[in-house]
């Protein structure tokens, strides 16, 4: 399955409900920076990214979002919206697709980078090769899923396809 990567720094934030950069300093010799995504415990916040979907893309759309949190049990609730723009549409005219949210316990060890998949397949209207693509990333703290009290970081993602 073809796949791409959307590193943490592809991301930014909107007007509102902004998850917070923060660049960090890694404790392994040699000491390397970092940037990740923080995401309260409290509000939904979003952050955004776009890119243009490859040309040989078919079908399908999987999210494995690459995040971490200090704690070892109880949920974070991440969802992601899409909105797809092919070549002949006009721009103002789409509007987002259903947030797909789900689960997700972080890895046994706390501070692990944790990998979770969301298929957003279903979601993917209008989608096809050459289209310009926006998602929002949220943590959907609101939710009675969303168990951990404690920030979530996103370190980045990939966007795998058929």
């Amino acid at each position: 399955m073809p796949s791409f990567p959307l590193s943490c720094g592809q991301w930014f934030i909107g007007s509102a409900n902004q998850a917070r950069a923060l660049s960090v300093l890694g404790t392994q010799a040699p000491v390397m920076p970092f940037r990740r995504w923080v995401f309260d415990q409290t509000t939904e916040q979003r952050i955004y990214t776009d890119f243009l979907m490859p040309a040989d893309y078919v079908s399908g759309g999987t999210f494995l979002i690459a995040w971490y949190s200090a704690g070892t049990t109880n949920a974070v609730r991440w969802g992601i919206r899409i909105m797809a723009v092919p070549t002949t549409t006009t721009f103002l005219a789409r509007a987002w697709d259903v947030s797909v949210e789900a689960n997700y316990t972080n890895d046994a060890t706390a501070n692990d980078l944790t990998i979770s998949s969301l298929d957003v397949s279903a979601e993917m209207d209008g989608a096809a090769a050459g289209s310009l693509i926006h998602v929002q990333l949220s943590r959907v703290a609101a939710n009675a899923g969303d168990t951990y009290a404690g920030d979530a970081f996103f370190r980045g993602a990939r966007f795998a396809y058929v």
